[in-house]
């Protein structure tokens, strides 16, 4: 059966969305062997503990995200953080959260070998985000700040239906009314919903990991103005 928009919701994400947007994610990422071993070495066992973590840090640290749902289930996601125009990126961010914020995420009901675990993915998943801005520096516009859209997905079975470019839109509309440019790295697939939107193809952002060997190579895309939202 064909899904119409009025069944298709459009929210804010919560942190009770966390699973939901997990087993979205998580997915993609195994579809990507080097840089998911690069990112947690030990192996995809632990994907997702770590991945439902790193949502709940990101939903309480306030970033863009949104979700979409048919009868309460997340079919789809988008996640954008915003950064100002002196934001530097280094290779390792801060990960600390206040009391308020560890009660959220349930800190306290990890073991200290499973928060070694998590802050290994998130410390390597931080230098090449540092590395993504420094390359994507060159197509953003100079001194302005931007947000960084490092999750976009839809589940097999709804895309192609309009929600993936209603997420991003929502993402965007923020962006803009931020007065930030936006950019995210894109596989092949996934480019012509962002030319859609009003993208424009950069360059090719290439990932190397701390020895400088290149795990993966993708297009990096640039909103510098909002004319198709």
């Amino acid at each position: 059966m064909a899904t119409t928009d009025s069944e298709v919701l459009i929210r804010r994400a919560t942190i009770n969305d966390a699973k939901g947007i997990n087993s979205l994610l998580a997915d993609s990422f195994s579809l990507s062997f080097p840089f998911y071993n690069y990112l947690l070495p030990k192996g995809q066992s632990n994907r997702e503990l770590v991945f439902e973590y790193w949502h709940k840090e990101a939903l309480v640290m306030n970033d863009i995200a949104y979700v979409s749902t048919i009868n309460g289930k997340i079919v789809g996601a988008s996640i954008g953080r915003y950064r100002p125009a002196s934001f530097v990126p280094s290779d390792a961010e801060n990960h600390e959260l206040s009391p308020e914020q560890k009660i959220l995420v349930g800190y306290d009901d990890y073991t200290p070998e499973q928060l070694e675990m998590i802050m290994t993915f998130l410390h390597n998943f931080d230098f090449c985000y540092a590395d993504w801005a420094r390359q994507a520096q060159q197509y953003l516009p100079s001194g302005t700040p931007y947000v960084y859209i490092r999750g976009m997905n839809v589940s097999e079975d709804h895309q192609k239906k309009g929600i993936g470019l209603r997420l991003l839109s929502m993402v965007l509309k923020e962006a803009k009314a931020l007065g930030a440019a936006t950019f995210l790295e894109a596989s092949p697939a996934g480019t012509p919903l962002y030319l859609k939107a009003g993208a424009e193809k950069g360059g090719i952002l290439v990932t190397k990991d701390r020895e400088g060997n290149v795990i993966m190579e993708e297009f990096c895309m640039v909103w510098r103005n909002y004319d198709l939202i």
